[in-house]
């Protein structure tokens, strides 16, 4: 009975200490201090929203519930080009909110400072938007994800 007992508290003790360890802290959008790029679809049929978000350290994270996955990381290089295109581009200078049925978005976070690109009523004037959100849904489609 002394030796279940010993064995029985040991496992408690190293239950304890395991779930003790740092664990390093989850993306969550509302608490982050990191610049990001959020991006999706939603509307259509069933109004669902798929929206994933590219950290400044490169890791793309799927939104579910309340729940962020890390799906994907892509390079240094190619977040920093990113990054930089969307002021390059002149989207950061862009007023577009016009939601279809179906459409589309890109939320940039900087600083705190948040601006919301959405379409999918009308044609598109200016492509950059499209292929800049081509380019951000790449590793995503990579991946599979839905």
């Amino acid at each position: 009975m002394y030796k279940f007992t010993t064995s029985f508290l040991l496992l408690i003790l190293c239950m304890h200490i395991i779930s003790c360890g740092t664990k390093k802290p989850v993306f969550d959008p509302n608490t982050t201090k990191t610049d990001y790029i959020s991006f999706g679809t939603g509307g259509g049929f069933t109004g669902k929203v798929n929206r994933y978000y590219l950290s400044d350290s490169g890791d793309i994270f799927v939104a579910s519930d309340s729940m962020f996955t890390k799906i994907a990381n892509v390079s240094t290089e190619m977040t920093n080009q990113i990054f930089k295109n969307y002021t390059v581009l002149g989207l950061d200078k862009m007023i577009l909110n016009d939601p279809g049925n179906k459409y589309y978005f890109i939320e940039r976070n900087i600083g705190g400072e948040k601006q919301i690109l959405t379409w999918g009523k009308n044609p598109l004037d200016n492509t950059n938007i499209s292929t800049y959100f081509d380019i951000l849904m790449k590793p995503v489609k990579d991946k599979n994800v839905k």
